[in-house]
């Protein structure tokens, strides 16, 4: 066999090998060790102030009801002043094992925000972990529920945003696509964090202000699996722009969890829309 020809083989096998390397990294396969099934929904609140749809505190309360979730993961929840009301509401709405996180840094006149994470099923316990750079008070809410007499790690994470009213959509997607920022640094610090519970069956869902494919979003890829398939990573969750829809608000997990549905749900209330999963462990 000549040299060409050897060459033009060695290029058909590299070929093919990108392909399949391409349709698992897409299509990865995923082992679960128990047929556990639950439903989680993620849901930047923004506090349950939104002017632009009247009582935001019902709207969103009937919106998490009308979703028949397990675990809750919301962001900007009101866990300091002016919460009351809505933690009650979620207790009595099936939801009676709550765990609340302050952030460090966002006390404003309105009231003061953090994550929070319900549960229709028990929380054995739950704990924090700073994310870098410390100064932006971001943190890591890690809770371990109990399902079906088996242990399930969730986590919930809210990340500063991309600044794109300062900068432009240009300057932004340029920035978020191949430049280190502060997703790109949290999402690290966020993989540091879960290393120990990398092999077990753990979640990772909040707002993450970035969008598939950008650096932050392929670091998180890198070590964990997204909840959505490739054809709905154009679902939006939130309009940053005029005509300019992204999904930023993510859910990922581990390979002892599997996704059976993943979907961006239409619901009023908030500036984001939530995302919904049911998934296996």
């Amino acid at each position: 066999m000549t040299l060409g020809r050897w060459i033009r083989r060695l290029v058909w096998l590299g070929l093919v090998g990108l392909l399949a390397w391409g349709v698992l990294w897409l299509f990865p396969w995923t082992h679960p060790a128990g047929e556990t099934k639950f439903r989680l929904l993620s849901w930047n609140v923004h506090g349950f102030h939104n002017r632009f749809d009247g009582d935001s505190q019902q709207l969103i309360l009937d919106g998490i009801a009308s979703q028949d979730a397990d675990v809750l993961v919301l962001q900007e929840f009101p866990v300091s002043r002016g919460g009351g009301r809505v933690r009650e509401a979620l207790r009595r709405a099936g939801y009676p094992h709550e765990a609340l996180f302050a952030y460090d840094h966002s006390v404003t006149d309105a009231y003061a925000m953090g994550l929070a994470i319900y549960s229709r099923h028990r929380i054995l316990r739950f704990r924090e972990f700073p994310l870098q750079p410390q100064a932006e008070g971001r943190i890591l809410a890690l809770a371990e529920l109990e399902l079906e007499g088996r242990v399930l790690r969730v986590g919930g994470v809210h990340m500063p945003n991309s600044d794109i009213h300062l900068n432009g959509k240009r300057a932004m997607i340029r920035s978020e696509l191949f430049g280190e920022n502060l997703r790109t640094l949290q999402c690290e610090s966020l993989l540091t964090a879960l290393r120990p519970w990398q092999q077990e069956a753990l979640v990772v869902a909040g707002d993450y202000n970035t969008f598939p494919l950008s650096a932050a979003w392929r670091i998180m890829r890198g070590e964990y699996l997204d909840a959505f398939s490739v054809g709905e990573w154009t679902s939006g969750t939130f309009s940053i722009r005029e005509n300019l829809d992204v999904k930023i608000d993510h859910i990922f997990h581990s390979k002892k969890v599997r996704s059976l549905t993943a979907q961006v749900v239409n619901l009023a209330g908030s500036d984001h829309r939530p995302v919904l999963a049911e998934l296996q462990f």
